[in-house]
C-alpha cells in the first residue's frame, strides 16, 4: 500500500463490524476516536502522520459507521481483535477523551500490543465524576436523550466539550464546532441495541496506573472542563515516568481545536521515544 492510497473496510471482530480506515505506512498508529465523534475527529493528525506511519482509525462500536449489536464486549478488546483482523502485533496507540479510557485498558490489558501511549484529556475507568458540573451535565443530557431531543443532546455536548466551561459557542471556530454536532448528532441517531453487556476492566484502570510501562505522553487543554483537567493530571501522576504537556487555549477536543501544536506534541515525543 503506497503512502498516498488509502484502504477501508469493515473488520468482524467479537460480532460486531467495526468500519476501519487505513493510511500510509510504516510502524502502526491506532487512532481511538472521543464519545462525542467518530474516527473523522482525527484528519488533520492522518494527514500529518501519515508520512512516517501506518495509520489506523476506526469507529467504536456503537458511533460512526460501527452498529451496535446485541451481545457483550469491551472496547480494549475490541481494538486488540481488530489490530489481529489486521495482523498488526503492536502499534502506538493514541486516544481521545473516552477513546483514552480505551486505550488505558488496553494498554493494561494487552501491554505486549502497546509501543507507545499518548492520551488526550482522557477519562479513566474506575473515576467517579464528583463535580457540580459533570453531575448537571449528565442529568441534561440524559434529559434531552429521554425527551428523544437529539438536538438539544446534542448541543449539551457541544457547549460542555467543544465550548468548555469559560467560552460561549461565537468563541470557538464555527467550521469545528459542526463537524462535531455533525458525529455526535449522527451517533445519538444509531439504532439501539437491546441486550448489550459492557465487559469492564477489572480492576479497573484507576487502581492500575503503575503496570503501566510503556512511554506515555498526557496532554490536555487549558479550556476544558476542571474535572477532566484533573483526570489527567491524576493518570500522569499515576503512570510512571509519564509526560504531562498543556495545550493553550483549547478545550476537550484539543487535537481539532489546534491540531498544530497538538501534532507538533505528538511528534515531538514519538521523535524522542524512537529516537
Amino acid at each position: 500500500m503506497s503512502k498516498n492510497k488509502s484502504q477501508n473496510g469493515f473488520a468482524d471482530v467479537n460480532g460486531a463490524k467495526l468500519y476501519y480506515e487505513i493510511e500510509g505506512e510504516g510502524y502502526p498508529l491506532l487512532l481511538l476516536h472521543a464519545g462525542v465523534a467518530d474516527h473523522r475527529m482525527w484528519n488533520e493528525q492522518v494527514n500529518e502522520y501519515k508520512k512516517e506511519f501506518k495509520i489506523i482509525r476506526y469507529d467504536l462500536r456503537g458511533f460512526g459507521k460501527s452498529i451496535m449489536p446485541s451481545g457483550s464486549f469491551s472496547h480494549h478488546d475490541d481494538a486488540a481483535l481488530l489490530l489481529k483482523f489486521l495482523n498488526i502485533d503492536k502499534a502506538i496507540v493514541i486516544g481521545l477523551s473516552f477513546g483514552g479510557y480505551v486505550a488505558i485498558d488496553f494498554a493494561i490489558a494487552y501491554p505486549d500490543m502497546v509501543d507507545t501511549l499518548i492520551l488526550g484529556a482522557p477519562a479513566l475507568s474506575g473515576y467517579e465524576p464528583s463535580s457540580d458540573e459533570m453531575q448537571r451535565f449528565f442529568t441534561e443530557e440524559d434529559n434531552a436523550l429521554q425527551e428523544g431531543n437529539l438536538a438539544a443532546a446534542t448541543e449539551i455536548n457541544l457547549r460542555m466539550w467543544v465550548d468548555g466551561p469559560n467560552r460561549l459557542p461565537d468563541q470557538v471556530d464555527t467550521e469545528m464546532r459542526n463537524k462535531i454536532r455533525e458525529m455526535q448528532f449522527n451517533t445519538f441517531s444509531l439504532p439501539e441495541a437491546s441486550d448489550v453487556e459492557v465487559i469492564e476492566l477489572i480492576p479497573p484502570a484507576i487502581k492500575r496506573l503503575n503496570s503501566i510501562k510503556t512511554p506515555t505522553l498526557v496532554l490536555y487543554g487549558d479550556q476544558d472542563v476542571l474535572e477532566f483537567q484533573q483526570i489527567s493530571k491524576i493518570i500522569a501522576k499515576g503512570i510512571p515516568n509519564a509526560k504531562l504537556t498543556v495545550i493553550s487555549e483549547a478545550a476537550h477536543l484539543s487535537n481539532m481545536e489546534k491540531p498544530e501544536k497538538f501534532n507538533e506534541v505528538v511528534m515531538n515525543f514519538l521523535k524522542e521515544i524512537h529516537s
